[in-house]
Formats: structure tokens, sequence, C-alpha cells
């Protein structure tokens, strides 16, 4: 059998041994140490010497060897084995009932792809908006959607950061913060799950199958942002129970007494549409993600057309890039652009954002344990770990985790032992590693199909020098300011609508107040203030008062920060800017 890894020998693929090891275990009496399967599997396989000594070229490590590390990690995962104390593992009922390397490797697949494999026992409750009312904007647009208004969910890395945004939006509490955790890209809710949806506590309105990953939209359906795409079979009317049903926005009702009662009551209804009926989409709008390609990216940027090529090369090959600037460079906004350029498309389901702080750690972004609403303690996985799970189980399609702020974590405590392994050349199972808080014989690597894409503020004088294992692994493009530049104006008086004068006053008093910032000795280029201050959404009204408003609102503080030892430097630059 030749060798997946291209080394030439007759080392047997991962999926090729999976049956070999459950045979070799259940020769063993049902269980036994990692030496005594290596050794039963070698001779199942007919290994011979010189196969069994083959390494990794850089790692040194065994190849055989650690594809049965991985081969014994996929058998507990899927339930085949069991590991009842440390380097022993024992089949399981599940495992006993396999007959044959088929059926065994069907069944392994199956339960490797967490990220796409139906979850349909698990049951939600959801109201479909205060007394209803949202239930015909689910069924037009072929949605479940939530509305809090606390932006896009894929910002919040952890619970925490969420319930202070909660709390500052609306003034809810835990529940709020569980339920949006859930509903979001890190949470509970899985594609294939079901969702009932209710109007009061006692009326049924329909039900239907999750058939996406979180996405946030605010075009679909007023006020409701925080959206999942279902498959909606609605009753003709409505159901009524005869049981109180939650009255929480959204609960899962998977562990309820009442779960069997509720299923009946959706089996015993005829439905409107069939179970191959696709979600209707909104009138004039597709659900479907629209083509993306470097043309499109390249649109009203005010860099140099090559800056962005070569920035997409960068990310292309390196997996790691960090765009640099002062505030209000735009770097979020390149980010965005650059993750559709690489995926092809602006598809937000295969990208994901965090934010990094001083207190963001390990077990965050990795791995932990985490206290549970019974008393004790869970092992979880973070963004990072799930997102990796989730590229590799699509390898064909990129996937980009965007981290903002990334110099403010710190690095070597956030990445732990995987830092060594987002290095673009390091991205195979060859380097895989035991993660701190895993099992001691699982394995685990980041996919070669995750970019890494990190937003790095020049103007925070509370970071130190970004440490040089950041520098090693990223590479590293400085956005500046699009002052003094023809495309700026251009844009400002074509797209947004902003008189020729007033367009060139922007420009030229920032281009003249940046200079003065980038020669002073205490500040520098990486302090220059940003275009996006001055760059007006679609629609809004720009006038010399929208001008001024900018400046004292957005500008002054920034200046008095800057110059906070030099107050008078600070209030001559912005009586400069606000001169006539």
């Amino acid at each position: 059998m030749a060798d997946e890894a291209g080394t030439g020998h007759g080392i047997p693929s991962q999926y090729a041994l999976l049956w070999p090891v459950l045979e070799a275990v259940q020769r063993l009496g049902g269980s036994g140490t990692n030496e005594q399967i290596a050794e039963a599997v070698a001779r199942s396989v007919e290994l011979s010497e010189a196969d069994w000594e083959v390494q990794y070229e850089q790692s040194g490590e065994p190849v055989f060897l650690n594809r049965l590390a991985f081969v014994r990690t996929y058998l507990r995962k899927s339930g085949l084995l069991a590991s009842p104390k440390r380097k022993m593992w024992a089949i399981t009922e599940d495992g006993r009932r396999m007959r044959n390397e088929e059926e065994t490797v069907t069944h392994v697949k199956e339960y490797m792809r967490p990220a796409f494999r139906p979850s349909d026992t698990v049951t939600w409750v959801m109201a479909a908006g205060a007394g209803g009312q949202a239930w015909p904007g689910f069924l037009e647009c072929g949605i479940a959607a939530l509305g809090w208004s606390v932006g896009d969910l894929r910002k919040y890395g952890d619970p925490r950061g969420l319930r202070e945004a909660v709390k500052q939006s609306d003034g809810a509490g835990a529940h709020a913060t569980s339920m949006l955790w859930n509903f979001g890209p890190f949470g509970l809710m899985k594609r294939g799950n079901t969702i009932v949806a209710r109007q009061g506590q006692h009326r049924i309105l329909g039900y239907g199958q999750v058939v996406s990953d979180y996405r946030y939209d605010e075009s679909l359906l007023p006020g409701y942002a925080h959206t999942r795409e279902v498959k909606w079979h609605p009753f003709e009317g409505h159901r009524r129970t005869s049981w109180r049903l939650p009255k929480n926005t959204l609960v899962d009702y998977s562990r309820q007494k009442r779960l069997e009662d509720l299923l009946k009551e959706l089996e015993d209804l005829p439905v409107v549409l069939d179970t191959e009926s696709e979600p209707k989409p909104v009138t004039g709008r597709t659900l479907k993600w629209t083509s993306y390609s470097l043309e499109d990216a390249l649109k009203d940027l005010f860099i140099p057309d090559d800056q962005f090529e070569r920035m997409h090369r960068a990310l292309q090959s390196r997996k790691n890039l960090v765009l640099q600037g002062p505030p209000g460079t735009g770097k979020t906004f390149m980010a965005r652009r650059l993750a559709w350029c690489l995926i092809g498309a602006k598809n937000p389901d295969v990208v994901a954002m965090v934010q990094f702080h001083q207190a963001y750690a390990y077990e965050d972004f990795v791995q932990g344990y985490r206290p549970t609403e019974e008393g004790g303690f869970k092992l979880r996985n973070g963004v990072f770990f799930e997102f990796c799970e989730k590229a590799r189980a699509t390898p064909d399609i990129p996937h980009v985790l965007v981290i903002d702020e990334i110099n403010r974590g710190n690095l070597s405590r956030i990445f732990g032992e995987l830092l060594m392994l987002v290095e673009a050349d390091k991205r195979d199972e060859e380097y895989a590693v035991s993660l701190t808080y895993g099992e001691p014989d699982d394995r685990f690597y980041v996919p070669p199909n995750l970019h890494v894409l990190g937003l790095m503020n020049t103007a925070d004088r509370s970071l130190a020098v970004v440490d040089y294992a950041l520098r090693r692994r990223f590479a590293f493009e400085t956005l500046e300011p699009a002052f003094g530049k023809e495309k700026f104006r251009r844009f400002l008086v074509d797209k947004r609508g902003v008189e020729a004068e007033l367009a060139e006053k922007i420009d030229r008093r920032l281009k003249e107040l940046n200079e003065r910032i980038a020669g002073d000795s205490e500040l520098g280029r990486g302090f220059c203030i940003g275009h996006s201050y001055f760059v007006p959404g679609e629609g809004e009204g720009v006038s010399q008062e929208w001008y001024e408003e900018v400046v004292r609102t957005q500008i002054e503080p920034l200046l008095a920060e800057y110059w906070f030892d030099s107050p008078d430097k600070a209030k001559k630059e912005f009586e400069e800017l606000l001169a006539p």
C-alpha cells in the first residue's frame, strides 16, 4: 500500500490503519498499550523493518507511529475505542460491532466532520419575535434570527466579552449572553439541529432544520441581524400546546422532559412545505455567496494595486499576515477584502474574527477547562481549535481567522505549543503535537487552508515592541493615511458627493498635520491620523458642519492624547484644522 506522504514506502494511510487497529485490540483481549497495539498492527499489515524506521525529515518522528497516534485519536473520538487510563486503549461496544474495513472507515469519517455532520438530535425552541411578529420574515427569508445590537458575533472570542457588550447595549444579563453565544459561530447550535418556532408559550408556528452556519446580515430582516438559514416547515395556522413552552427567546429543549411530547406534536401535524423545499429568499436578493475577484478587491482602494497584490500573495504563501498602521487607515476594511479575495467569494461562513487583549489566554483561544452550570468543570475548545477543525473538514476552501489588536495579547501565552504550528511550513500532520489539556495521545496540527490575518495599531502607547516570535512567523504590511493622494480626493468628490473645495481642504490640512506628527521625535509616522475618519458613509450628508463635527469629536481627543504633556500644542493643531 503506497505511502500517502509521498515517501514511496509501503506505510498504510491513516484510514487504511483503522480496521487493523480495531482488529489488533480485539486480538489483545479488548485492550492494550500503545506499544502492544503498534507491534500487533505492524505484524497485521506486514510492515517491513525499513518502513518501521522511516521518519519525517524535519521532526525525525517515525511516520508509522505518527499515523497510529492519529488513528487512535479518530477511533476514540468516534466512540470505537476508549482510554480507561494513561497510554491504555480499550475497545468499546460500538467498536466490537464493526465488521469490516469499509464499515469502520465510513463510521469514522462521519464522526470526524463535526462542523458539517447533522446534529438532528438537538432541538431548540425559539420565539419568532414579540408576539410572533418576525415569523413572516423568517419564512420569507428562510432564516431564524435574533436581534440584539452587539454587532457581528464572530468578533467575540469568549462569552465574557459578549456579556459586557450585551450589558452595555441592552442592559440584559446572563440569559441573553448564553442565548447569543449558543446561536453564534462558537456556540452549541450546529447545522442539522431542529428549531421549533413559537408564539407566546402555547402556540407552535412551525419547525425547521438549520442548514447554515451563523452569519451577520443587517439587510435581510430589519432589526434581526444575527441569522442562520433554516428550511422551515410552517403549520397552517398554529398548534396550541397543552403545556407551557419556555419564555426565553432561545432554549435548548433537548433535555426537557416534554421533548417527546413536543416532537409528537410536530409529527401529528401536516406541513405546507415538503422536506426538499429550499428556503425562500427575500425578493431580489439571493442567499448564495457572490464571487469575489482581485478586480473586485481593487475597486475604490487608496493604495497602489501592486501593494494589495503583494499582500494577497503574502497571505497565500506565508499563511500569516499582519496589517499594521496608525488608527483610521482601513485595516479592518482591507482585511475583509483580502479574506474575500483569497476565498474567491463573500462567504462569511469561512471567516472568523477575534480580538486579543491583555487578559486573553490559551484557555480562551485553544482549549481549557470551564465551569459548568452543575458546579463542575468541562474541557471546552477555544475559537482557534474550533476554526481549525472547521477548516480541516473542508480542505479545498480557504478559511481566514482575523485577529484584531494582535499585539495586545501575549502571543506565547495565547498560542502556547501551537505558536510553532502556525508557520507555513509546519502545516502538516508531521508536526502534530499533544495539547496541554488534551489526551496525551491526541494529536493536533494547523491545517494548510487556514490563514491568520492580524491587525495592529501602531499608535498605542500601552503596547511594548512586538516580540520576535510574531515577527518571525508573520509577513508584515504597513497601511498609511491616504491624504495627499489623488485617488482619495476623487473618491470623496465622485463617490461621496463632497464639494471639491471641502475635499481639497480635508486632504491638505490632514496631510500637513500628519507631516508635523511624523516629524515629532516623541511620535513619528506610526501616530499619523488615518483617512477613514473622513470617509463618510453612502448617503451620509457631507458639509462643513460634518467636517467640524468629526474634528471635534474624533480628532481633538486623539491630539490631546498624543500631546498629553503639551496641551498648548494639541490646542494649536486643533485650531489649525478648524481655521477658516
